[in-house]
This record gives structure tokens, C-alpha cells and sequence, in this order.
């Protein structure tokens, strides 16, 4: 069985129009909508809100329908691998963001850093959770996020319904 190699990019694509469609829905829509105030340079939504979390819980919802809906052509071999890649993109990111904060970056490069960074907001619901119930390092619900990827393998086909 080989897998196709047209269909690699869609889950790191996936993630990033995920990540950037639901940014832009928390700050500009439901930020005004429901209240929830802006930082002082409109980048940020103050965080430790239940609003928040609901709203972020609609938000992963319907990015993992959207996935079922978009990734059930894919066997589960594909997309282990396309998740795979996204994974290691987003792990990249973390661990750049993780250096940004402990060394001494310019401003400008921490900037450009944390918008590119916006592909981990859809996601963002699973360390929200995880710090709403857990109180401990900030490692690991990042991990959770760069793993997220990996929800979207349970909708792939399997082979006896590729066969057919």
C-alpha cells in the first residue's frame, strides 16, 4: 500500500487555516460579542474566562468536524503521516517559542514569532482544559497541542473499506 503523496500538506495546511480562522474569531467576533476585552494592543484576550473556554470548546468542536469531514477520504496510514508532519511543525514552534521566552530575542522576532504561533489556536482548548484542572509546568500542554493533530487519524479510512 502506498500512500499518495498529494494528500501529505493537508493536515499542516488544515492547522494553520484552523489555527488562523479561529484567532481572528476569538479576537474580532467573539471578543466583542461576548464581552471578553481585548489587551492593550488588541493581540490578546484576557485569559481565565469560562467564556473563554466555552468558546474555545465551540471553536476545537467544530475544527474536528470540519476535520471528519474533510479527512474521511484519507486512509489512516495517510493521515498518520500528514499529522506527523504537522506534529513536527508544531513542535518546531513550540520549542522556538519556549527559547523566545527564555532568551534574549529582539522584539520584532518575538512579534513575528507569536503570529506565526497562531496555529496552535485551535487546539489551544485542549491546554486551556489542562490548566483550568492541572496546575504544573507549561510543557506539557503545550505538547498536547503539537500532538492535537493526531485526533484527526481515528476519521481515516481503514483498508478493508479502501479495497472496495
Amino acid at each position: 500500500m502506498s500512500i499518495r503523496k498529494n494528500v501529505l500538506w493537508r493536515m499542516p495546511v488544515f492547522c494553520a487555516a484552523a489555527g488562523f480562522a479561529s484567532w481572528y474569531l476569538v479576537m474580532y467576533f467573539f471578543s466583542d460579542l461576548f464581552g471578553l476585552g481585548t489587551g492593550i494592543s488588541g493581540s490578546s484576550v484576557s485569559s481565565g474566562s469560562w467564556k473563554l473556554l466555552i468558546i474555545y470548546g465551540v471553536i476545537f468542536a467544530a475544527v474536528i468536524f470540519a476535520g471528519w469531514y474533510l479527512f474521511r477520504g484519507m486512509t489512516k496510514r495517510e493521515l498518520l503521516v500528514s499529522c506527523s508532519i504537522a506534529s513536527i511543525l508544531l513542535l518546531i514552534l513550540t520549542i522556538l517559542r519556549f527559547s523566545a521566552n527564555s532568551s534574549n530575542w529582539s522584539i520584532s522576532a518575538v512579534t513575528r514569532l507569536a503570529s506565526v504561533c497562531r496555529v496552535f489556536e485551535w487546539s489551544s482548548f485542549i491546554s486551556r482544559v489542562w490548566a483550568a484542572i492541572f496546575d504544573g509546568a507549561l510543557w506539557v500542554p503545550a505538547l498536547l497541542e503539537a500532538l492535537a493533530p493526531f485526533i484527526f487519524v481515528i476519521f481515516g479510512r481503514s483498508r478493508k473499506s479502501q479495497s472496495k
